[in-house]
């Protein structure tokens, strides 16, 4: 039997060439003399629809990364004359300069001209100003004009060579693609693509010469025997391959290489369903791919295989509309009869419990959509929605687990009116909302080391705003000021001050939760070739001086300037009270007019930078800031505080008693955003538990940072068995999400500043099952350390799809079999599509109508399953 064999990641060669000729550059990629093509699609390695090439280039100096963007989807029939439509995609380049899969720098190339840059960097380097952020040098998107068959867009984007190159001349790497006419999003590394910063599966770029490679691999089953073949380059020696299974047992295979040839031989003890690998042992040199693998399944794995789907309700009301439990008993008939086996089921708890959140934050989003109060029909039928959704999935023969995340109890972008009972004051004097157990324990979250908190002092005389790039000067009349008590009513600042510009010295910054400190003069041999000037580094600074400023919000603006104001986070700005310095927040939005939004990140869905480590820009427009600093976040409880745990297991009771048969329990993605975890990570319970295990206070240092992680995934980890009794109490299943982030390990910055103790949990048995939220079920890490623990342990892991915010696309019918299919050979016990409010509507009458082809993708799909439980494999 010839088996299907993939690489396991891709890889290629920067170019060098004396000087940059683009029209050399575009002459040789459509020649496709050495170019990299191939794209596929996200989640599944389906080929795109559309082509992408690109190649990458150096001159000694700057990288050029050069791609070419085909666009086959006309506005109208190619025989009519039109004018030619602009480019409408949208190219992401990845690095990945440390190569260890955890950092990237991410730019994502729009078609109106805007560069969007995002990071994840994890390391004790970043928390200091002497690290070099990555920046594109110069881009430019150009139209090809000869092109008539198809329409072709070209990204040029230069970077700084030495800068990508910083940790030798291997550096992780990938280029993904979005196709808004078809709603195709493709990645050159099919696992990692659009808006997904997943560096466990980038590719990688080589500077100076070709790594030794196999190529041209070709497997075939031969009873219980594997035979692998192919090409080798010259300079392998001693070349050997063995045999990993699903469960992570390697088997020598007996390997011959003859005039640049290989044929490896195995013999499978046991055939267990799941991928293999084929993986180089004991070259001694960087080879490329790092492996090649294939599936193998049965019958019987088939069998066990679950297909769900997941449900967001907030969602389905705001997008689908209202629900009653008769149209709930239609949505569960519509997926029994649609091959749906398995709902999971995100649960908020009753409607009537959270009056901010339902009453006021999802009423008002779903009145945009449909005029009604979908909120209160819905409230007025079934309340407890968990209750009528699990038993008529229970009563369709379905599996129903309900999904509960600790840390979305709160929700801090929406701002609401203060109802006493179910909302938080936010630090810009805005209510945000909180299920009503959190809003009543405020000494159970998350909070700053008492110690290390900077508190309000008045008044403010002195203000500096400081660049790393130059500020173009201005005149200081221009610069108006307005001050607030409320963060709502601002007035403007009539008392005079003084505006001073231009360059200085200045020391780098480390940033620590006790504040920032200044880096020694001088760092000799610093990794990343910056070195201090013994008189400090060159910044730009706007100073505003003689001040009087005893409100706490501040507003400024430089009218009719056009700038950028940029820094690191920590290091942008400085408020001073006659001497002393004095705290500051700046501001992600707003303005002075509506008010500002302060202290707020990212979304914590995928890996990201702490956004205080960030850089910070200031483009022109109104700047706000709040000279205090917030004790901690407003609604994440702390894992070590026994009282919060209760609390999670009391949400966690009310899903078990109804008809749920478990619990699944996602921990890192949620809804409120922070400026830095790590910064709220010193609760009391964690200070003392690290005295009694340390002898000695909490210091702010990377060593210790890593403690406290260890010590708060500790008391996750015994929240997690609490709710494993709690559940075999009830006789019912525990599982958890397994998500982006799980990768990175406590000694670096990670989300929550908390160890996921993964192994933990499936190594001890504490959950049933794990369920992969967002990774694809051909990622490597998922192969090389995740899955082969569970399938040892026996606890099935599921795989949730990345958020279907297009739907299932054009391409449902092939697309949907896919990712069901390839799951299930890759060893995965399931597959959930998320979120049905994306591949579901309610037509006028209450009936369920699918999105496109979505039905008939699902039955396609399961018929797939079906096939293979009676193939005779």
């Amino acid at each position: 039997m010839k088996l299907e064999i993939r690489p396991g990641n891709r890889w290629c060669v920067v170019e060098k060439r004396a000087r940059f000729s683009l029209s050399s550059i575009r002459g040789e990629i459509l020649r496709h003399e050495n170019i990299n093509e191939r794209f596929t699609l996200l989640g599944t390695p389906a080929p795109a629809r559309d082509q992408t090439l690109f190649k990458a280039y150096t001159d000694g100096k700057d990288l050029l990364v050069a791609v070419a963007v085909f666009d086959s989807v006309a506005p109208t029939t190619r025989m009519c004359p039109v004018q030619r439509l602009p480019n409408r995609h949208s190219v992401e380049i990845f690095f990945a300069p440390w190569n260890d899969e955890l950092g990237w720098f991410q730019f994502c190339f729009q078609p109106d001209g805007r560069v969007e840059t995002f990071n994840h960097l994890p390391y004790p380097e970043a928390h200091a100003t002497s690290m070099a952020w990555l920046k594109v040098r110069r881009f430019c998107w150009e139209d090809e004009s000869k092109s008539v068959g198809l329409r072709l867009y070209w990204l040029f984007a230069w970077f700084p060579l030495k800068q990508v190159f910083r940790n030798g001349e291997r550096c992780g790497f990938n280029v993904a693609r979005s196709n808004p006419p078809i709603e195709e999003y493709s990645s050159w590394n099919h696992t990692s693509a659009v808006g997904t910063q997943d560096a466990t599966c980038f590719g990688k770029l080589y500077l100076n010469r070709a790594p030794e490679s196999w190529r041209d691999v070709h497997a075939d089953l031969q009873g219980n025997r594997v035979v692998a073949e192919g090409r080798i380059s010259k300079g392998l020696r001693n070349f050997r391959l063995e045999l990993v299974n699903p469960i992570g047992e390697k088997l020598a295979m007996t390997t011959r290489v003859k005039e640049g040839r290989f044929r490896a031989l195995a013999t499978l003890g046991k055939r267990i369903p799941g991928c293999y690998r084929l993986c180089p042992a004991g070259t001694g040199v960087s080879i490329e791919p790092e492996d090649y693998s294939f599936d193998l399944t049965s019958r019987d794995w088939a069998r066990q295989f679950r297909f769900s789907v997941t449900y967001d309700i907030p969602d389905n009301i705001c997008e689908v509309g209202y629900l009653t439990p008769k149209r709930l008993r239609r949505e569960m008939e519509g997926w029994k009869e649609w091959g749906i086996q398995r709902i999971y089921w995100i649960e908020y708890g009753p409607l009537s419990r959270w009056g901010t959140w339902w009453d006021q934050v999802i009423a008002g989003l779903a009145k945009k959509n449909s005029g009604r109060n979908d909120v209160a029909l819905t409230r007025k039928h079934c309340d407890n929605l968990i209750l009528p959704g699990a038993r008529w999935a229970k009563r369709q023969g379905m599996e129903f687990f309900g999904v509960f995340k600790p840390f979305d109890m709160g929700i801090n972008p929406y701002y609401v009116e203060n109802d006493g009972q179910s909302c938080v004051r936010e630090i810009e004097e805005r209510y945000t909302t909180a299920m009503p157990e959190v809003a009543a324990h405020p000494e159970l979250l998350m909070r700053r080391h008492p110690e290390w908190r900077r508190r309000e002092v008045f008044p403010i005389t002195r203000l500096v705003f400081y660049s790393e790039n130059p500020i173009p000067s201005f005149t200081p009349s221009k610069l108006s000021l307005w001050t607030s008590r409320d963060n709502l009513h601002y007035t403007k600042y009539r008392k005079s001050f003084r505006v001073t510009q231009g360059a200085i010295r200045r020391p780098h910054y480390r940033w620590t939760p006790a504040g920032k400190v200044a880096e020694s003069e001088s760092i000799p041999n610093h990794p990343h070739g910056v070195v201090n000037h013994p008189h400090g580094v060159v910044n730009w600074r706007i100073e505003i001086s003689n001040l009087n400023l005893d409100a706490p919000f501040l507003a400024l603006e430089i009218e009719g300037q056009n700038f950028t104001v940029s820094h690191r986070a920590f290091a942008f700005a400085e408020a001073w009270s006659e001497g002393k310095e004095a705290p500051v927040t700046l501001s992600s939005g707003g303005d002075h007019k509506k008010g500002f939004i302060l202290g707020k990140g990212v979304w914590s869905w995928a890996n990201h930078t702490a956004t205080i480590l960030d850089v910070y820009s200031w483009k022109s427009g109104p700047l706000g800031m709040v000279f205090r600093e917030e004790e901690g976040p407003s609604n994440l409880l702390e894992p070590s505080y026994a009282g919060a745990r209760k609390i999670w297991l009391e949400r966690i009771r009310a899903i078990l008693e109804s008809d749920a048969d478990g619990v699944d329990i996602r921990t890192l993605g949620f809804h409120s955003t922070t400026m830095s975890h790590l910064a709220h990570a010193f609760a009391e319970p964690v200070r003392e538990a690290f005295r009694k295990r340390y002898g000695r206070p909490v210091e702010p240092t990377h060593e210790d940072y890593t403690r406290v992680r260890k010590l708060r995934g500790e008391a996750y980890t015994q929240f997690l068995r609490e709710a494993k009794a709690l559940a075999t109490r009830y006789r019912k299943k525990l599982s958890a999400h397994l998500e982006w982030g799980v990768e990175v390990p406590h000694h670096l910055d990670n989300r929550m500043a908390m160890d996921m103790d993964w192994r933990t949990w499936i190594g001890e048995k504490i959950v049933d099952e794990v369920s992969l939220r967002g990774w694809a079920s051909q990622n490597s890490y998922v192969h090389r350390h995740i899955l082969p623990l569970a399938r040892r342990m026996k606890v099935p892991m599921h795989i949730i799809s990345r958020c279907l915010a297009g739907g299932l696309d054009l391409r449902a019918m092939e697309v949907c079999e896919r990712y069901v299919m390839e799951a299930c050979a890759a060893g995965c016990s399931g597959f959930s599509l998320y979120q049905t409010s994306n591949i579901l509507r309610m037509n006028p009458e209450g009936y369920p109508m699918p999105v496109g082809l979505v039905d008939e993708a699902l039955r396609k799909a399961r018929c797939a399953l079906d096939r293979l439980e009676t193939a005779p494999l």
